[in-house]
This record gives C-alpha cells, structure tokens and sequence, in this order.
C-alpha cells in the first residue's frame, strides 16, 4: 500500500486480506488507518465469518458501500466523471462438492447487487468484478489447465 507504484490507482481489491479482531469480535483492516487509501469491509456481526473481500479506494474516491449479505463480497458504487461504477470484490472457496452450492450462492448475490444498484440508478452502472473464485478455466489459466480434472470449474462465472 505505501508501493510508489500504487499512487495513480484509484482501487485495490483484495482477496484474503490480512485482518485483526476487537475485542468486540469485529474485524478491522490492516492498517486501520492510511494517508493515502480508504478500507472497505464486507459487514461482519459479531460471530459471523470472516471476511475474506476488501475493497480499499484512493483517498480522492467517493464511494458509497453496497450492503451484499454477505462476509465474501464487498461492493461499492462510485462515481466518477464518466459516471457511476459498481466495483465488486469477491471470494469464493474452492469447489468441495458437484452441486456447487457457495458458488451458485456468491453468484447469485453478486447478480442482486448488480441488478438493485443498477435499477436504483438513472445513468448506466459500469461493472467492476474481481476475485478470488477458486475455480479453474482454461480463459484465464492458459492451455495446462485442459488437462486439469478441475478444467471447466470456471463456466458458471463466465
């Protein structure tokens, strides 16, 4: 977060980020505070989950959280001068059974979100998705993953 390399973006987002833990049992970022960015957190109540989404903006960002129900996923609209963008950060725990329930079910919050942000809104909503979905696709893990018995894992979020 202090990388120079860093300065000219206006988004981090982040997938199993390092936190810590009140006493109240809430977790914050690390570090809680920065001159030059702004952490965002998934909610987290007491005894839930936790988050392992964070989506951290550029001090000169204006951004609004989109509650998501979820300690995986932490959106945010904002906007800028072209317009609105809902920016989210996700993670999804690798496949552990056929049917596919945590990703069908992160899935279809991520569409929620998209859909009220965007009805809610009178300009055209631009898309920004990132994550660590934990599934293999030959899209975005190059031609080894065909011969991977987890190839194709990835379809339900193309």
């Amino acid at each position: 977060m202090n990388d120079s390399d860093f300065e000219d973006f206006s988004l981090l987002l982040i997938s199993e980020p390092y936190l810590t833990r009140n006493q109240d049992g809430i977790y914050h970022a690390v570090p809680p505070f920065h001159p030059y960015w702004t952490p965002f957190l998934p909610e987290s109540p007491e005894g839930n989950p936790r988050p392992r989404a964070i989506l951290w903006t550029h001090k000169d960002i204006i951004a609004r959280p989109i509650l998501t129900g979820s300690t995986d996923i932490v959106a945010l609209l904002i906007e800028l001068e072209t317009g609105p963008l809902l920016a989210i950060s996700v993670y999804i725990p690798s496949k552990t059974s056929p049917e596919d329930k945590e990703l069908n079910d992160r899935l279809d919050i991520i569409r929620k979100t998209i859909e009220t942000t965007r009805r809610n809104h009178e300009k055209l909503v631009e898309l920004l998705i990132a994550g660590d979905f934990n599934r293999h696709d030959q899209l975005w893990g190059g031609n080894t993953v065909v011969n991977s018995s987890r190839y194709r894992e990835g379809e339900p979020i193309i």
